[in-house]
């Protein structure tokens, strides 16, 4: 469980890609429901770390899109993305996800996972990027929301984010740590 966690038992330095294949092997054991609790644990994990609000992702959009997704959201779903979290803000936004073009999807999935970690090389997020050039699945899950992301059923999530572990092979091991880091607080917290 300490491992699962992120936790070392011992008194030496933590490895991050060490501990990342623990993580993947204890993963790989998991049923599909607990594999989905487990994924959807960690994204949320790193949304509340993020040093972003819904403001940052609503810049990322085009004019156009920010002028759809205006108009197709009411006055108080508005007011609410302001100050939430990158995830719940695309939660929020849901309405409007039709708004969204593929592209300014990939740049939300790129900007989060860099918010979450605090910033990352620009190399990592031309690496993200074409993670999810090759996985548009897997980036139209994570941008469907809290709510699109629950509904879907555990078997088929699964085979989504099967290859979302390939993302970690675009950071460095700083920002791997940081990932590693970052979950463990926020699951470790009341």
């Amino acid at each position: 469980m300490f491992i699962g966690l992120g936790l070392e038992l011992s008194e030496g330095p933590v490895d991050p890609q060490e501990t990342l294949l623990h993580n993947i092997g204890i993963y790989d054991c998991l049923s599909n429901e607990d594999k989905k609790e487990f994924t959807l644990g960690v994204w949320m994990a790193l949304d509340s770390v993020s040093g972003a609000t819904g403001s940052d992702v609503f810049a990322l959009l085009t004019e156009e899109e920010a002028t759809c997704a205006t108009d197709a959201l009411t006055a108080e779903q508005l007011a609410a993305i302001v100050n939430a979290t990158p995830l719940q803000a695309v939660t929020i936004g849901s309405a409007a996800s039709d708004c969204i073009s593929h592209e300014t999807n990939v740049s939300i999935f790129v900007h989060s996972i860099q918010w979450s970690l605090g910033g990352t090389t620009d190399e990592t997020q031309a690496c993200l990027a074409g993670f999810a050039e090759d996985n548009p699945a897997y980036i139209e899950l994570f941008t469907s929301g809290l709510e699109g992301i629950s509904a879907i059923p555990a078997d088929e999530f699964v085979a989504i984010t099967e290859g979302g572990n390939d993302q970690y092979a675009c950071m460095t091991e700083e920002e791997v740590l940081r990932v590693q880091h970052s979950v463990t607080a926020a699951l470790a917290a009341p």
